[in-house]
């Protein structure tokens, strides 16, 4: 989980860079259970409760250089979600 500032990118990776996380998102989101999701509470309560807890640790990031900051807890928290 690395945070780039847009000084950092030039004017074509960053319009890649966009347009490949929309396609892998609008990909995800075609494809997960909205139907399994809005039937189950408890899962419900499951989802909400990790996305708070990404959040909290999402603000806690360290700055490497100029621009560049990584999120050290997050990307353990995600990868083992």
């Amino acid at each position: 989980m690395i945070s780039l500032n847009v000084e950092v990118l030039n004017g074509l990776s960053f319009y890649v860079f966009n347009i490949l996380f929309a396609l892998a998102f609008g990909y995800t989101f075609y494809r997960s259970p909205w139907g399994r999701l809005a039937a189950n509470t408890r899962l419900q309560h499951l989802c909400f409760g990790a996305t708070v807890a990404l959040m909290i640790i999402w603000s806690i990031r360290a700055d490497i250089a100029e621009g560049v900051s990584i999120h050290f807890l997050g990307m353990t928290a995600l990868t083992l979600t």
